[in-house]
């Protein structure tokens, strides 16, 4: 009985940490699309002079 408790408080534990790590990854993923942007705009505007 035991074990079947902690093995469930195990899986609930390890599922919180990959949904958090994954929230993370979009985070950066965003910001560096955002640098990106810049980055090509910043050629774009320097190539058109």
């Amino acid at each position: 009985m035991y074990k079947k408790i902690l093995l469930l408080l195990t899986l609930i534990l390890f599922s919180f940490i990959v949904s958090c790590n994954d929230k993370d990854n979009k985070e950066a993923n965003i910001n560096n699309r955002l640098q990106d942007d810049e980055y090509i705009t910043k050629i774009v505007e320097s190539n058109s002079k």
